[in-house]
């Protein structure tokens, strides 16, 4: 887990004054999946260790419905959890272009569980903020995890709130106050987590049946949870902006393969290289995992991994030609 490298990398990171119109409109935004038991008792906090049998992912019930009614620790979260479900925050994040939102992992984290609550407990309580200044959301959406106990019970913790790095003990508030429970700098718990998925599928079973090709509208940008560089490319498509309309091409297997080996490598051999449009990538991962790739005119191709630092990198010739000369489809109105 590269825990260390976020607690420093965070640590100096500290808040934005706020200026005006920085406030980003947020909507509702719910989670598949049926609702199941939340806001139930929980075990309370103990040193005892986590049980000995591992439960199977597939046996985790799905994020809750987003009006469900959690169950926050308002405290220290109590030790013997068992698995952390990745879900959806009460709110998306609106553009003028585009609306983002989490998109859950299809997996919920088995493993390593209790290490993460003790990271989590460990973590520094919020301090609150000096006079006239608040956290930067940075256009990000929350991310709510769902901690399940061997008796069904469940607790939740939601983390947000951009350059503060919160993580929310209680149920989430428009912007944290003095007196929010919370523990701050916890972006080292949000990169466990998503560490701790991808080292779990390593040696697990991916998903029978490929995802398909993802459309270029609705405009929603699906945020990952986990590393994209760290993902493999199972479908993909490429979307050219033609006016205020999007065309598409779905990008043959081969040339998938190659987008996401460049991907993964950071290729560099592409001086003078061009592409004539501007566009982007989408696609999913083998695990079905969004995502969004943009491509600059450069052949520049950028995507955000994981917040809060994107990844860019470009592409080689061969491979910007190949996805130029695809057949484009009809133009499709943004909505």
């Amino acid at each position: 887990m590269v825990v260390d490298r976020w607690r420093a990398q965070h640590a100096a990171m500290g808040v934005r004054s706020l200026v005006a119109a920085a406030a980003t409109a947020l909507l509702l935004a719910g989670c598949s999946g049926d609702a199941v038991p939340v806001g139930t008792a929980a075990p309370p906090a103990s040193t005892s260790t986590a049980p000995t049998d591992t439960v199977d992912p597939d046996d985790v019930p799905p994020c809750p419905r987003w009006d469900a009614d959690p169950s926050y620790p308002a405290g220290a979260m109590p030790a013997g959890a068992t698995s952390i479900r990745v879900c959806p925050g009460e709110e998306t994040v609106q553009a003028p272009r585009f609306t983002a939102a989490i998109a859950a992992p299809r997996d919920a984290l088995t493993s390593g569980v209790d290490d993460l609550v003790t990271l989590l407990n460990d973590l520094p309580d919020w301090e609150g903020l000096p006079e006239n200044t608040y956290c930067s959301s940075e256009g990000r959406p929350r991310i709510h995890y769902v901690l399940g106990y061997p008796d069904g019970s469940t607790r939740s913790v939601t983390y947000g709130y951009g350059g503060c790095h919160l993580l929310e003990l209680e149920a989430p508030a428009p912007f944290p106050t003095a007196g929010t429970v919370a523990k701050q700098d916890a972006a080292p718990f949000m990169e466990a987590v998503a560490d701790g998925l991808l080292a779990q599928r390593s040696g697990g079973q991916q998903p029978h049946g490929g995802p398909a090709a993802p459309r270029c509208v609705p405009n929603t940008r699906d945020v990952t949870t986990v590393p994209t560089a760290d993902l493999e490319l199972a479908t993909a498509a490429l979307c050219v902006l033609d006016g205020e309309r999007w065309r598409r091409a779905v990008v043959p297997p081969d040339l998938v393969a190659r987008l996401s080996d460049e991907y993964a490598v950071t290729s560099t051999d592409a001086a003078g290289c061009t592409v004539p449009f501007a566009g982007k990538v989408v696609g999913r991962s083998t695990w079905g995992d969004p995502v969004e790739l943009q491509l600059g005119a450069e052949c520049t191709m950028a995507g955000s991994p994981r917040s809060p630092e994107p990844v860019s990198w470009t592409l080689s010739s061969d491979l910007a030609d190949d996805l130029s000369s695809l057949p484009l489809g009809p133009p499709v109105e943004q909505r």
